[in-house]
């Protein structure tokens, strides 16, 4: 597990907090830069690390994922660190953060703050399977934590915390049902109820295949003929009354017999 001293502010950075402390400036924290330097314990000390106005060994540039006030003079930083871009991994032998002056349009950022590890952890290269990662909170001082803003952009990590925050917030709003995913009702009480009262079977119209004196059903045209033809009857249809009336069925076109 890695293990860091503490973060050093730079002169660069304590010139932006004295401006921001003197209402002329706000700090803006813009990215957090890793890099692989080696330091000798000589370097280590704070009055070197002050001076020093960028990593020895700059590896990856990381957008922060958050920003949250710990005291009224102190905020934490978080970003993830991954190696989904990496060919070469490295030993994340140095951290810092770098601000600029929010007020200032043409101010470029410097580095805010920085860390030199003890014992560092390796980032290896990306093998096309599984990725890598290490999580950074930074704590770093300011004047007045309200008057601090964080610059991020699509690149962004979520982190795993912001995910599940996203989604209690999600299933806080629409109740989730297993193996079913989220849709709207598009009908109306009324209409629902009217639905529900409708029998099974309803919709079905039963056609009698046999003629029968008891069923108010309709009857099939083929059970009708059979029927007359079995009584040795003949069905004539026309306009007119035919010459025979004896074992006659006469059919007047528009259904009168």
């Amino acid at each position: 597990m890695a293990d860091f001293n503490n973060a050093i502010m730079t002169d660069s950075g304590a010139a932006l907090l004295a401006k921001d402390t003197a209402g002329v400036a706000r700090i803006k924290f813009t990215k957090l830069v890793t890099g692989s330097g080696v330091y000798a314990e000589s370097e280590k000390a704070r009055e070197n690390l002050q001076s020093c106005t960028g990593l020895k060994e700059p590896k990856q540039e990381i957008p922060f994922s958050s920003i949250s006030m710990e005291t009224d003079t102190c905020v934490k930083l978080v970003a993830l660190i991954s190696n989904a871009e990496l060919t070469t991994g490295y030993y994340v032998n140095e951290v810092g953060v770098y601000a600029v002056d929010e007020m200032n349009e043409d101010a470029e950022p410097v580095l805010y703050s920085i860390a030199v590890a003890n014992i560092a952890d390796y980032l290896p290269p990306y093998n096309g399977l599984v990725t890598s990662t290490i999580t950074q909170e930074y704590f770093a001082t300011v004047d007045n934590a309200l008057e601090v803003t964080i610059q991020t952009n699509a690149g962004a990590v979520a982190l795993a915390e912001d995910l599940e925050a996203l989604k209690q917030e999600v299933d806080g709003k629409q109740d989730a049902v297993k193996g079913k995913g989220l849709s709207t009702e598009d009908y109306t009480t009324d209409e629902k109820q009217k639905l529900a009262g409708i029998d099974k079977g309803a919709n079905k119209t039963i056609i009698d295949t046999e003629l029968s004196p008891e069923s108010e059903n309709p009857v099939q045209n083929k059970a009708v003929d059979a029927a007359i033809k079995s009584l040795g009857a003949a069905v004539i249809i026309s306009d007119t009354a035919p010459d025979r009336t004896e074992n006659v069925l006469w059919v007047k076109p528009g259904g009168s017999t």
